[in-house]
């Protein structure tokens, strides 16, 4: 089994977190709670502001973006001075992350159905 590493530490089970610092393995100190409970502030946030893993803007679609939303969403004025690629128009309006993964806004909003 794999386990890869949470967003949302310290995870408990039975009572007690367990941490690998290194080669050792061990339940965690109340110091090295408190840094992961200090991590996961990074990632409090909007559920539909965080980046869905294994998305790409393939899943999004972007003939509506352009032609629909961006229209709707920016003013004419804003547009035509506008130089940023796809990418980093979606990330500016928080419809992906800044390294063009789809997050879940972005996927409720733009995402194509899949049959």
């Amino acid at each position: 089994m794999e386990v890869q590493p949470s967003h949302e530490p310290p995870v408990r089970l039975r009572g007690r977190v367990r941490v690998r610092v290194g080669p050792r393995r061990d339940t965690a100190t109340r110091d090295e709670e408190r840094i992961l409970t200090e991590r996961r502030r990074n990632w409090d946030g909007p559920f539909d502001q965080r980046p869905v893993h294994g998305a790409t803007l393939d899943d999004l679609d972007l003939k509506l973006f352009q032609q629909e939303f961006l229209p709707s969403a920016v003013a004419p004025e804003v547009l035509r001075e506008n130089g940023r690629s796809i990418p980093e128009q979606l990330a500016a309006l928080h419809l992906a992350s800044p390294d063009a993964v789809p997050n879940v806004a972005g996927l409720l909003v733009l995402g194509r159905a899949r049959v």
